[in-house]
């Protein structure tokens, strides 16, 4: 048989395929309620001046540590700068010079508003407006006390309200540009009995936030899928619903059972050696279906289905396989599933 051009593979995503953390196998994986008894996540947010997340939702190793000491380990980890300290953060580093977009509720303040920051490279205490600053939130309760005073997981007295507070796992940093934080809508903010009220009221996201910063560090980044796109907006958006937050969660959490724990989403083509497609199943006699794809000048000029019940499949002789054609796997199950994943043939000769 003649050599074949291909040496590797690059997985194209067509269901939403992920990246398995390094060194773990899918049966060693924990589930989402597995990774929050030892993880929580952080995010920074820039909503208030339309521009979505400065720091994605990340996990973070539960420690003990403050919410002050969390948030310098992931600005290290991620290499952004910030000025202030563990007690009180005055900003994180941003291009301020990016004009702003307001949301609605903001509108009828707009003249109160600067078009840019001071242009010091970091988004902080008075851009775009004099009241602007950041504050943070655990899960849904805001924070009355510095970043070094708190900790995820622990119990504290409101000195506001006088209440015991036990904390969540879920640290959202805001910036609020209007009303000392009643920009940002969590009604347990002490500022809003002097500014007039919330301009509106935020839905807890905390679990739609912790999801995301699963799906980022843990089980795989799919900030190029459209499923991660939307529930990133989701979460972006200060006037999500509660309907829209939850529909959210429930199809990432359908996202990971599927592909990581699914038994049906484990069978997949594992290497080519040049004359023979090796696969491994997930059990034992399962069948799967593969196409193969030939393309002469960028035009398709032959497709092959090969049904397959072992784990070596000789490639059709009639198929010239060559760098961009497509080598697709289905696999075949009582329910019928449909194409589960495309692998893309990789520049390279191999006998």
């Amino acid at each position: 048989m003649k050599a074949k051009k291909f040496v590797g593979l690059v997985m194209a995503v067509v269901m939403m395929i992920g990246i398995l953390p390094k060194g773990v196998y899918a049966e060693d994986l924990l589930t989402l309620e597995e990774l929050r008894q030892s993880y929580g996540a952080l995010s920074v947010e820039c909503y208030n001046i339309g521009l979505g997340f400065l720091v994605e939702p990340t996990l973070y190793l539960k420690e003990g540590k403050s919410t002050g000491d969390i948030t310098v380990d992931v600005l290290e980890k991620k290499n952004i700068a910030y000025r202030g300290n563990t007690s009180y953060f005055s900003g994180f580093e941003f291009d301020d010079t990016v004009e702003p977009c307001y949301p609605p509720y903001l509108e009828p303040y707009a003249m109160e508003f600067d078009g840019i920051g001071d242009g010091n490279g970091y988004l902080e205490e008075f851009d775009y407006s004099w009241h602007a600053g950041w504050c943070y939130t655990i899960n849904d309760w805001w924070a009355s006390f510095g970043a070094d005073s708190s900790y995820p997981g622990g119990e504290l007295i409101d000195y506001n309200t006088g209440e015991n507070v036990v904390l969540g796992d879920v640290i959202r940093w805001h910036f609020s540009v209007f009303g000392y934080g009643v920009d940002c809508g969590f009604p347990d903010n002490v500022m809003v009995e002097y500014m007039g009220g919330n301009l509106f009221i935020q839905e807890d996201k905390s679990d739609l936030i912790f999801i995301l910063a699963a799906i980022n560090d843990y089980y795989g980044n799919l900030d190029t899928d459209e499923v991660y796109e939307t529930a990133l907006a989701v979460a972006g958006d200060p006037l999500a619903t509660a309907d829209e937050i939850h529909l959210q969660e429930e199809l990432l959490a359908q996202y990971i059972e599927d592909t990581y724990f699914d038994i049906e989403s484990k069978t997949e083509i594992c290497m080519f050696d040049g004359e023979k497609v090796y696969l491994t199943f997930a059990e034992e006699g399962m069948t799967a279906t593969l196409m193969f794809a030939d393309y002469e000048g960028g035009v398709l000029r032959k497709m092959c289905q090969k049904p397959v019940v072992a784990s070596e499949v000789y490639i059709p002789d009639d198929i010239q396989l060559s760098a961009g054609d497509k080598i697709m796997l289905w696999e075949s199950f009582e329910n019928c599933k449909s194409l589960c994943k495309a692998y893309v043939v990789t520049d390279g000769e191999q006998n």
